[in-house]
């Protein structure tokens, strides 16, 4: 029988958009002579049956593909069950799936959330519904449960039959009604951030809400403080979730008061500003590459111990 070969890291991925950010991280793995095999379309079933016989085998599998094909989805928990560290781990991805679910957690760890009232699938009597606008403000946000898309929330609702209808078109989806938050304004820029969680490591980053795009971090004293209060919201939200990649959308009010927007968004986006403006810039994915490397070095001393 032929020995199984053990590679340090499996990584699947069937999006050219991420080409930028793959090239880092395999230069990264190659860097560090980490050892690493890659699963596409063209390999799949061979490699869930090299898996399957314990030919192969992964010390960690990053999962880039799941969400684009279902079988990767497959693959992701075989790997696993197997003995795996899967990136992102495919029980905290069904778990916190659902920004019903990631709600209730956050609220109850006492993380400063905006108000929200969390609606069922099937939209209830107007008569129970008419209390929202006025509870939240004009305007105010409605977004599904499961949405990951700007084009999937209503920025700007401000009836009751706004309620309704967005609920209507989201069929069997659970609805979220959220304050609208209003930002401050901090060193003349608005202070909203879209900060990365990777592997233990927090990148942050400025976020316009209204053209997308991202920005690095300056050396400002003010933005090295909130630097460190993001960090200290996106562990928490790690400890609650077990995700060890996603992005936190978090702003700062107009009363001075941190509020999570949006509470861990996986996966994230690693596409690059090579192809869209509103994209990582490449700095940022070289660190993402590298934190994920580091990360793929700590398993590869010590063993699958590193998640709770």
């Amino acid at each position: 029988m032929d020995k199984k070969k053990t590679y340090d890291a499996g990584i699947g991925w069937v999006s050219s958009v991420e080409n930028v950010f793959l090239s880092f991280l395999k230069k990264e793995l190659r860097k560090k002579k980490y050892s690493f095999d890659e699963v596409t379309y063209e390999n799949l079933r061979h490699r869930y049956d090299d898996i399957k016989n314990d030919r192969y085998a992964y010390r960690v599998f990053i999962d880039r593909a799941s969400f684009d094909h279902p079988a990767y989805f497959l693959f992701a928990d075989l790997v696993q069950k197997k003995g795996a560290y899967v990136v992102n781990n495919p029980d905290a991805v069904i778990a916190w799936g659902s920004k019903t679910a990631l709600y209730g957690a956050l609220c109850n760890a006492g993380l400063p959330l905006p108000r929200v009232f969390l609606l069922p699938a099937r939209p209830p009597a107007k008569k129970e519904l008419i209390h929202i606008p006025k509870a939240l403000g004009v305007p105010f946000i409605l977004k599904p449960a499961y949405g990951g898309l700007v084009d999937d929330v209503l920025l700007r609702a401000r009836t009751v039959d706004d309620i309704i209808t967005f609920m209507e078109d989201n069929g069997t989806d659970e609805t979220l009604a959220q304050e609208y938050v209003v930002p401050t304004v901090v060193r003349k820029k608005t202070a909203w951030f879209r900060p990365l969680y990777v592997c233990g490591e927090v990148i942050p980053l400025w976020w316009d809400p209204l053209s997308h795009f991202y920005q690095p971090f300056g050396r400002s004293a003010e933005e090295r403080d909130i630097a460190k209060d993001l960090k200290n919201m996106l562990c928490r939200i790690h400890d609650i979730t077990g995700l060890d990649l996603f992005t936190t959308e978090v702003a700062i009010d107009e009363g001075g008061e941190y509020k999570i927007i949006d509470y861990a968004n996986h996966p994230i986006d690693l596409n690059s500003q090579e192809n869209a403006s509103d994209a990582l810039p490449e700095d940022i994915l070289e660190d993402v590459a590298r934190c994920i490397a580091v990360y793929i070095g700590k398993i590869k001393a010590h063993g699958n111990v590193i998640r709770e």
